[in-house]
């Protein structure tokens, strides 16, 4: 995935979680509580 997003011109990041914005994602389901951690931020905005 990592090829796919660098080629694109996206930026690859090694977190859990990443949020750009109001824009939140995650790797997989194991990374639920970075991935809501990031959400919850989002909506105290």
């Amino acid at each position: 995935m990592k090829f796919e997003v660098t080629q694109a011109g996206g930026k690859w990041e090694h977190w859990q979680a990443v949020r750009d914005g109001r824009l939140v994602t995650a790797q997989t389901w194991e990374s639920h509580p970075e991935f809501y951690r990031e959400v919850m931020e989002c909506l105290a905005i």
